[in-house]
């Protein structure tokens, strides 16, 4: 007997870790879903972003399927941008150095991790190093430019005519490496990493406070019988967010009522494994084995092979070696969105060597409707596991 159809659900967003908060969260979500109302005949009315009663930002979402359901969505953002804030690098020279330390964190606390990711993913190896990689041979054929430069001009006019000519091709080639990174936004990959490895490693205090706080408003929410749905939606670094608030809330027996909602979890482009691999993640590792042997929810995971930023169709539980006396319910389902299917060829393909957007296409609109659609997922009235159904 199949569910009945969503007609409230609560949708809590962790975003990924992009100074951005819920006002550009907010603007893109109306934008887009306007644009998905042509391709899947949904009506879509999105509200303003406001703030409820206890601060919490979040908008109301109105819709109406082809078929005349209506289902009425709140989406709350699980806002911590003014974490990610504090440790965003303002300056070339900044980010050079975030950069190090965590590369530094990764290579002398998770060698082995690493090895493993080669074995299992070898063609993230290469997502997972290319900051670095950019960085040491730009500023390698920057330094043998200038040396041959200075070379050149010594044989002709001496020795301090080529000082000047070193210094002026080491200036240009810097220049020219910092602005083509801007171009190619490698300094978000080398943030990302280098944040992630301080919280596995040395822990970053707001980010525990965050994730109580989170594990405790979904708790909040499961009491709540007017709704249908909880979906919890983890985007890009927001999905290791998301796990480790689900699975501290699931250390609760009471997360989940008879009569509560359905409680589903949604992963966009995960990037588990940037920290569950980690040795020092036990709790984080502790939480994703609640959420893989519990029977209260639903997983699914939905990521791209073109997307560089996230481990694509392999199992993080079993990747970060989480132990699972038993799988439940909560285990992840994988899947591709296909974004191959779902925008013009022509199109696709001029999208495929931007990295940013590549990442982004979770949370935008498409072309043609497809089996993956954001807007239908967290504002229509099929329930999550109803449209994954065949997914185990």
């Amino acid at each position: 007997m199949s569910a009945p159809p969503v007609r409230r659900r609560h949708v809590l967003f962790f975003g990924g870790f992009d100074p951005k908060g819920a006002a550009w969260y907010h603007g893109l979500y109306r934008r887009h879903a306007a644009q998905q109302s042509a391709v899947n005949g949904m009506q879509i009315d999105v509200g303003p972003r406001r703030r409820d009663a206890e601060g919490r930002q979040c908008w109301d979402v109105q819709t109406q399927s082809a078929s005349g359901e209506p289902c009425s969505t709140v989406v709350e953002v699980a806002g911590w941008d003014d974490v990610v804030r504090r440790y965003w690098p303002r300056s070339s020279a900044g980010v050079l150095r975030e950069m190090t330390v965590g590369y530094w964190l990764m290579v002398r606390h998770a060698p082995g991790e690493v090895l493993k990711v080669w074995r299992v993913l070898p063609q993230r190896i290469f997502a997972l190093f290319y900051p670095l990689l950019f960085f040491v041979a730009g500023f390698a054929v920057t330094a043998l430019l200038a040396l041959l430069a200075g070379h050149g001009v010594d044989a002709f006019f001496g020795v301090w005519p080529a000082r000047f000519a070193a210094a002026g091709v080491s200036v240009a080639g810097v220049a020219t490496v910092l602005r083509l990174e801007r171009r190619l936004d490698t300094s978000l990959l080398a943030r990302i990493y280098a944040f992630v490895s301080r919280c596995a490693v040395w822990g970053v205090p707001e980010i525990d406070r965050m994730i109580e706080a989170n594990a405790a408003r979904l708790r909040e929410l499961q009491q709540d019988p007017d709704i249908d749905e909880v979906l919890v939606v983890g985007f890009s670094v927001g999905s290791i967010l998301a796990t480790h608030a689900l699975g501290r809330a699931l250390a609760h027996e009471e997360i989940a009522p008879p009569q509560g909602p359905a409680l589903a979890l949604i992963t966009l482009g995960n990037c588990i494994p940037l920290f569950g691999l980690f040795p020092q993640a036990v709790a984080y590792r502790e939480d994703l084995a609640r959420i893989g042997a519990s029977d209260r929810l639903i997983w699914v995971d939905v990521s791209s092979p073109s997307d560089w930023g996230s481990f694509p169709l392999i199992d993080p539980l079993a990747l970060c070696e989480v132990p699972l006396v038993t799988r439940g319910r909560g285990a992840p389902r994988l899947t591709s969105p296909r974004f191959h299917t779902l925008f013009a060829e022509e199109d696709y393909r001029r999208m495929l060597p931007d990295k940013h957007t590549m990442h982004m296409l979770y949370l935008m609109s498409t072309q043609k409707p497809g089996k993956y659609d954001y807007f239908a997922i967290t504002a229509g009235p099929e329930r999550l596991e109803q449209r994954y159904a065949k997914l185990k």
